[in-house]
């Protein structure tokens, strides 16, 4: 989790530091200190780590994000 931290930061360039909490079965919940930083993370993707698709999906309210689907990333071919 360290090393998705790590280079997550440094390709996002975000002005605070980045948190990351793991949630299980390969979702992770990335807290960002500024709305700037997380405006910024949405639009510039698509990214990836390890060569795999990251999916990054705000969330819609409070909820349990374990319940989230993760069907759906728009990028360019």
């Amino acid at each position: 989790m360290e090393g998705i931290k790590t280079a997550l930061a440094q390709a996002w360039k975000t002005i605070k530091e980045v948190k990351v909490e793991s949630l299980g079965n390969n979702i992770f919940l990335f807290k960002l200190g500024l709305e700037i930083d997380k405006r910024k993370v949405m639009v510039r993707g698509p990214w990836h780590f390890d060569k795999a698709l990251i999916m990054l999906k705000e969330p819609s309210g409070i909820r349990n994000m374990r319940k989230e689907e993760f069907t759906h990333v728009a990028f360019w071919v």
